[in-house]
C-alpha cells in the first residue's frame, strides 16, 4: 500500500500582540514612530502605508481626524524585524504637537499563508504627541539684541485673550513673562502682542533695552 501524506494547513488567523505607542498615551515624541507586533510573520506585501499624499490608503494607516485624512509616511517604510513579525513605521514629517492620533490596521494585512486578521482594528483613544513650542531666540542663544522681539510658536492656533503681559512694573504677572533673576522680578514688555501665523505664533518686545 502507497503511504498517505498528510499535509497540514494554517487557517488561523494573525493578530496584533501590541503597539508602540500604546493607545492612550501621551507626550509621545513628534517623530511619531509606530511599531507593530503581530502574533506570527506577515506577508510583507500586505503591509502598506501611503507614501504619496494624505489620503487614508493601504493597510496600517494614522490619523488625527477620523480617517478622513491620514499622516503620510516615510518611503523607508515599513522596516520589518523579529522574522516579519515587528513592523516599525516613520511619518515622512514630524507630527503635530498636542494633538491624538488614531492607528487603524485592515483585515487586509495578511500572515505568511494569507490568512488576514479577524477584522479591521482601530485603536479606540489614540496617542497624544507632546506639546511642544518653539521660542526666538532659543533656550541657550548668546549675543542676542538688546531690543529683540521675543516669539512663541505653538502647535496649533491659541486663545489670543489667554496671552497677557505685565507693561508697567517688575512684578512678574500676566500668562508671558521675561526675567533676568529666575522670576524674583520680571522685565516689563511692550502692550502690543503681535499674533500671526492663523494664531499659532506671537512676538512682544522688552518695553526698554535689555541690559
Amino acid at each position: 500500500d502507497e503511504a498517505g501524506v498528510i499535509e497540514s494547513f494554517d487557517d488561523s488567523s494573525p493578530s496584533i500582540l501590541s503597539m508602540e505607542p500604546t493607545d492612550g498615551a501621551t507626550n509621545i515624541p513628534l517623530e511619531g514612530t509606530l511599531v507593530i507586533t503581530f502574533s506570527e510573520p506577515m506577508s510583507t506585501t500586505t503591509v502598506l502605508i501611503n507614501t504619496g499624499d494624505n489620503q487614508c490608503s493601504g493597510t496600517v494607516m494614522v490619523s488625527a481626524d477620523g480617517f478622513n485624512t491620514c499622516v503620510r509616511m516615510s518611503n523607508d517604510s515599513p522596516y520589518a524585524g523579529g522574522g516579519n513579525t515587528i513592523f516599525h513605521f516613520e511619518p515622512m514629517i514630524q507630527l503635530q504637537g498636542g494633538t491624538t492620533y488614531q492607528v487603524r490596521v485592515s483585515s487586509a494585512v495578511k500572515d505568511t499563508s494569507l490568512n488576514g486578521l479577524t477584522g479591521t482594528y482601530t485603536t479606540t483613544t489614540g496617542f497624544t504627541t507632546e506639546f511642544a513650542l518653539q521660542l526666538n531666540p532659543n533656550d541657550g542663544d548668546t549675543n542676542v539684541p538688546a531690543d529683540t522681539s521675543i516669539s512663541v510658536s505653538f502647535p496649533q492656533s491659541i486663545n489670543t485673550m489667554t496671552v497677557s503681559v505685565n507693561s508697567i512694573d517688575s512684578i512678574c504677572s500676566g500668562s508671558f513673562q521675561l526675567s533676568a533673576d529666575d522670576f524674583a522680578t520680571c522685565l516689563p514688555l511692550d502692550s502690543f502682542i503681535n499674533f500671526y501665523n492663523n494664531s499659532q505664533s506671537f512676538s512682544v518686545k522688552p518695553a526698554f533695552k535689555l541690559n
